[in-house]
């Protein structure tokens, strides 16, 4: 009998809760943006925005005496980005972390994923700043959500 990981049903129930929300229409992608976005703001599922594109992290646990993965915990890899033409990084630092908070906060609603999950949380957050050239300023905010699931069988 064979087994299936919860990781892309996870980023699947993500990338659909998040978009559901009125906050977060419209900005949310699965996985990197495409190449000639000229998106403002963007929350990616699935995407670590480094040149490999990380995913998901995790761990397969196999209990007692089972002979196939019977649980798992990851870490599903997401980015905010948002772009202040102006060049104003405070104001792009502040509305990255008002769309940070929404996510939580709108995960936190739903920590199953529709009950694919035990538990499902945002942690791990990194901030990065920069003025890119002809752009403006630039905040992105690197964070993980968590995830404590049963493999499905």
């Amino acid at each position: 009998m064979t087994w299936k990981s919860r990781v892309p049903a996870a980023i699947d129930a993500l990338v659909a809760l998040w978009s559901a929300s009125p906050v977060l229409a419209g900005i949310v992608h699965d996985g990197p943006l495409p190449l000639d976005s000229a998106d403002l703001e963007a929350l990616t599922v699935g995407y670590d925005g480094g040149d490999n594109g990380t995913a998901s992290e995790g761990t397969l646990v196999q209990a007692g005496m089972a002979v196939k993965p019977d649980r798992e915990q990851f870490a599903v890899s997401c980015l905010i980005a948002v772009l202040n033409g102006a060049g104003n990084v405070r104001a792009a630092r502040t509305r990255a972390f008002e769309l940070l908070s929404a996510a939580s906060e709108i995960l936190a609603s739903d920590k199953t994923l529709g009950g694919i999950a035990l538990d499902a949380s945002v942690q791990d957050v990194s901030l990065s700043q920069q003025q890119v050239a002809d752009g403006g300023a630039l905040v992105q905010i690197l964070f993980t959500v968590a995830v404590d699931a049963f493999t499905e069988v």
